[in-house]
């Protein structure tokens, strides 16, 4: 009887460690195989002489995957310090000549500009704070501490020396996102962000020149070159300039998502749904597919889906939800 007690509890610990490989990863330490995609963005507004140095804002976005358990598991940080100058209002604009600090990579001269101050550049720093922030929860994303606008704590001082107040919010934001999407995956999954930013000038309308500077992003979660989650955003700045080279002001209320219902499509989609639940959908509808499959997503005349599928759920131009994603997902690791 001892025997046959001693071989049946063999058998239920072999079982236990055949089955709990299946189920327990160890690359991540997260037991059930459930993530999240969120994304935050922080905007200052950029306009201390603009006469000289033009006028703007200061897009700042990060993304996180957190498991089950609510840590983050990968993070993804850039930003995009877009001005424009009075006399490229009137020569129609740069178009979407703009480019994010993480590719400007040594080329944005931190290092150089600050005579050997800054420790790293900033793109660098940037690495840093991403990889501090692993391991931490949402609440511990607010208790991040500031001095001044940089980090007080010596740990993270120590790789990431620069201002890190709109990380720090952009964070937080991504850590609450009310719109983070849900996935699974049987091994950690690695984060992409991209942005592109593009300006448009409108007439001169009384005296004034409007400009709107529109800042595509899209973070995409990805495991063997497919996308397992992916979101996409939109963040609008106006600058306004008068016509003998005054600023007017700037203006930004927030990105697409974050209006929500708010930002008033719903009622002339054709389909009853918000930009945000359209963006969802587009979203939804890359799950699986590789930066070249994105890319590859037709469009009618209209610049509208011509799968009837994605069209049913993405009524608006698809042109800029299909370049921004495959931005995204190129830039996967």
């Amino acid at each position: 009887m001892k025997r046959i007690l001693a071989i049946s509890l063999a058998l239920l610990a072999s079982a236990a460690l055949f089955f709990g490989a299946f189920f327990i990863r160890p690359d991540s330490g997260n037991t059930d195989g459930k993530y999240k995609l969120g994304m935050g963005t922080a905007v200052t507004i950029e306009s201390d002489n603009a006469e000289k140095d033009g006028a703007g804002a200061s897009v700042t976005t990060v993304a996180v995957i957190t498991d089950g358990a609510g840590k983050i598991v990968d993070c993804a940080v850039d930003c995009g310090q877009y001005k424009i100058k009075l006399d490229e209002v009137k020569a129609g604009g740069k178009g979407d000549n703009y480019t994010t600090k993480n590719e400007l990579g040594d080329d944005y001269n931190m290092v150089a500009y600050s005579g050997g101050a800054a420790i790293a550049e900033w793109y660098a720093q940037a690495e840093y704070f991403a990889e501090y922030v692993k391991g931490k929860n949402a609440k511990e994303a607010t208790l991040i501490d500031l001095n001044g606008g940089k980090s007080g704590d010596a740990d993270l001082l120590a790789g990431c020396t620069i201002d890190i107040t709109d990380f720090k919010a952009a964070l937080v934001k991504a850590m609450g996102d009310t719109l983070a999407v849900e996935f699974e995956s049987e091994k950690t999954p690695s984060i992409s962000l991209a942005f592109i930013n593009g300006d448009s000038v409108g007439e001169l309308k009384e005296g004034a020149y409007p400009t709107k500077m529109t800042t595509d992003m899209a973070a995409v979660a990805t495991l063997d070159g497919k996308v397992l989650a992916a979101i996409c955003d939109v963040a609008e700045t106006t600058v306004s300039y008068l016509e003998d080279g005054t600023l007017d002001g700037v203006s930004y209320g927030g990105t697409k998502r974050e209006k929500l219902d708010s930002y008033g499509m719903k009622g002339n989609s054709g389909i009853s749904a918000e930009w945000y639940e359209q963006s969802y959908n587009f979203c939804s509808y890359i799950k699986g597919m590789t930066a070249s499959e994105i890319a590859a997503i037709a469009m009618g005349e209209d610049g509208k889906a011509a799968n009837a599928d994605l069209l049913a759920g993405c009524t608006v131009y698809v042109g800029d939800f299909i370049k921004i994603a495959e931005k995204a997902a190129k830039a996967a690791k």
